[in-house]
């Protein structure tokens, strides 16, 4: 269900991902992907059904590296 508060969380915490990595620095966009891999980590272990985690886990890593890809994009186009 899309209308899902769970589901609501994660776009939230990307959309921050993303914001964050566009206006701050390098430094500071790596922090906050390291806080995010690391949160995403806990949620899995804590609520990911046995014999998924690892699909769970791949899951997010690849919404992480998609929120990242899309600030680099952005970026490369505004200094372009």
């Amino acid at each position: 269900m899309l209308a899902d508060v769970q589901v609501a969380g994660d776009i939230a915490v990307l959309v921050a991902l993303f914001v964050v990595a566009s206006r701050k620095p390098l430094r500071i966009a790596l922090g906050a992907a390291a806080v995010v891999e690391f949160g995403s980590v806990l949620a899995i272990f804590r609520w990911a059904p046995d014999g998924t985690r690892l699909a769970c886990f791949v899951a997010c890593r690849a919404l992480t590296i998609a929120a990242l890809v899309m600030v680099l994009m952005f970026v490369l186009a505004v200094l372009t």
